[in-house]
């Protein structure tokens, strides 16, 4: 009948209040009760082993295998975990290929960033209309990202005939808003779009 909105600190957990009919007085006041809640069965849900399933401060994701040795890491909204199995509301579809156990990434938090975003700069190289490779730099951050941008100071890129510039670029969606901070200088990867524009693909995890 109602959640109430306060954790109990000592306990770590949440009082909740139970409207339940009780004809012959059976309950009463201050007694200890185990619940049980029957919940019908779903049915056609998509779930992955929960060993695929990546948890970062950024959002699920998981690895999708794209064929011919390459993946990309794509994220996900996942759902409850029974078992040895989670179930994916949002984010795959049903006979996609993915890593079943990418748990080989969690060593720490910047070498899994780094690493998921350097999986999606490589896997965005082989994407239609992109450039064939990534093109690393190192660039400074100016401002936090807004609307999917970042302003961004770099120095000559000679692989594309770029003198030292400041200016805005799209953000990947695979790559951790986080990562780039304001005042920091990072090694940013950038990628080529359909219409000659270039995003953000990856920022390497080492920053100065």
């Amino acid at each position: 009948d109602y959640v109430y909105p306060e954790l109990r600190q000592e306990t770590r957990t949440v009082r909740v209040r139970l409207r339940l009919s009780n004809p012959d007085r059976a309950l009463k006041p201050n007694m200890f009760v185990s619940v049980r809640f029957d919940v019908p069965p779903s049915e056609n849900l998509l779930s992955i082993p929960t060993s695929a399933l990546i948890r970062t401060g950024a959002g699920d994701r998981v690895v999708r295998a794209l064929g011919d040795g390459r993946f990309k890491p794509v994220p996900v909204k996942a759902g409850i975990s029974v078992g040895d199995k989670a179930v994916i509301v949002e984010g795959l579809n049903e006979g996609d290929r993915i890593v079943s156990s990418a748990q080989f990434l969690l060593d720490s938090e910047s070498t899994l960033a780094g690493g998921l975003q350097r999986m999606s700069a490589a896997a965005a190289s082989g994407a239609s209309g992109a450039s064939s490779e990534a093109i690393w730099t190192e660039a400074t951050v100016n401002a936090a990202p807004e609307d999917g941008q970042v302003n961004l100071s770099h120095p000559p890129i000679p692989a594309i005939g770029w003198p030292a510039m400041t200016m805005d670029f799209p953000i990947d969606p695979s790559v951790a808003v986080s990562s780039l901070v304001p005042g920091r200088r990072l090694k940013i990867a950038l990628g080529r779009n359909a219409d000659g524009t270039y995003r953000v693909l990856a920022v390497d995890g080492a920053a100065r």
